[in-house]
């Protein structure tokens, strides 16, 4: 990593596949993206399944509409820790140079080697794009934290 992304929030490159890609930092909106991703996570996960009925739906999207997450929740920690989770945060850190990136794309990548997933991850959690705000820096360890401990279970 070039030590000069910390104070410049350059993007790191990236090889992934046959690609080389740009990891940008994460944003204040990004991390607003991913606190929405785990307030309803709960609610995609149902949806995805199919065949749910929706009354059934309807009350988890109501449940879902009513909690307020916070970066410090366990079921922010939860939402982020799993697949999907991982692809939005690599997805939310390549929509700014890869304008034409997809969520599929991103979940593509993770079935080929969700171990250079979780390095993915783990090196944006350590971009520091520059500001110095003591709480982006905390909420970035607060994903870092959730991934380490993903990779090793």
């Amino acid at each position: 990593m070039n030590p000069l992304s910390d104070l410049t929030a350059s993007p790191v490159l990236y090889k992934l596949g046959d690609k080389t890609w740009e990891l940008s930092p994460l944003t204040k909106s990004d991390l607003g993206d991913l606190l929405r991703f785990a307030q309803f996570h709960s609610y995609y996960t149902l949806k995805k399944l199919g065949d749910i009925p929706a009354d059934l739906l309807r009350a988890e999207l109501k449940e879902c509409s009513a909690k307020r997450v916070s970066l410090e929740d366990q079921s922010f920690q939860d939402g982020i820790a799993t697949l999907e989770g991982i692809v939005e945060v690599v997805f939310l850190s390549l929509r700014h140079r890869h304008k034409d990136v997809t969520r599929e794309q991103v979940d593509a990548f993770s079935f080929v080697d969700l171990g250079k997933m979780n390095e993915v991850i783990i090196l944006l959690s350590s971009i520091y794009n520059g500001d110095d705000d003591d709480v982006k820096k905390n909420q970035l360890q607060v994903l870092r934290d959730s991934y380490c401990q993903t990779a090793t279970n």
